[in-house]
């Protein structure tokens, strides 16, 4: 990562902000995934004994393929997405951080296609300057398909198809070889494999759980003097104009 320089340098930029988010439970207000079951329920049992809490990809692959048999179109799928409630808050504080001094992206297990028709739906996807995600798309038959973010075994804290933690990591990384540096680093969740990409903030960092959910609680358990303890500012919150409040004082 990047350390914020103490005088600005030629052909160097330093940022005030980047926030990354994840996006089910921390920018929208439900699971993406398990909303467009809606569309056909209840899911076959056959289908559930594919669950895997280390990469449900292919859990999910083969619910949409259940969906498609059940001739649910495209069009159902994007109007369900339409649907999705945001954390209250969120609009307010994604447009307070537009602004030159301040990147934002999103590191989630969702897909591309639901990410992508939520932001594009709200008028909010100029927003941010990448998504990393599972990508997917809808075959000539109407299908979604969704494949892997990508295959990974170096980190036991993130599902096997998407790690958080390496993903951000590698994004500092880019930036600062395009000479882009930055003063603070935020990550919002609330799932257990949002551990992962918190560990990776400094001590001027924040890391933002959503209280009762599951990073939240994994965040209490931990010892303090643990290796694998946070460094950074730990700002819990309820919704998303805790986070804004913050934020406005650091920027």
């Amino acid at each position: 990562m990047c350390e914020a320089p103490t005088q600005a340098l030629p052909n160097k930029v330093n940022k005030s902000l980047l926030l990354a988010f994840d996006f089910d439970h921390s920018l929208i207000d439900v699971n993406s995934d398990n909303y467009v079951t809606k569309l056909v329920p209840p899911i076959p049992v056959e289908i559930k004994k594919r669950y895997s809490s280390q990469c449900w990809v292919y859990y999910m692959g083969a619910i949409f393929e259940h969906m498609h048999l059940q001739k649910i179109t495209p069009t159902q799928i994007l109007d369900c997405m339409n649907e999705i409630p945001f954390v209250n808050g969120v609009m307010e504080l994604v447009n307070f951080l537009d602004r030159v001094d301040v990147e934002m992206i999103i590191i989630s297990d969702a897909n591309s296609v639901f990410i992508k028709q939520v932001l594009e739906n709200a008028k909010i996807a100029h927003l941010f300057a990448e998504t990393f995600t599972n990508p997917a798309h809808f075959d000539e038959t109407g299908c979604l398909r969704v494949q892997c973010y990508h295959n990974q075994d170096w980190c036991q804290l993130s599902t096997t198809n998407l790690c958080k933690g390496r993903i951000l990591e590698d994004y500092l990384k880019k930036r600062c070889d395009e000479g882009v540096s930055f003063s603070h680093v935020g990550f919002v969740g609330d799932g257990i494999h949002d551990y992962c990409p918190c560990l990776t903030l400094r001590e001027q960092d924040f890391t933002f759980p959503r209280i009762n959910y599951n990073l939240w609680k994994k965040i209490n358990k931990m010892p303090k003097n643990d290796e694998l303890s946070l460094k950074s500012q730990i700002i819990p919150w309820t919704d998303a104009f805790e986070i804004l409040e913050t934020l406005k004082a650091v920027l």
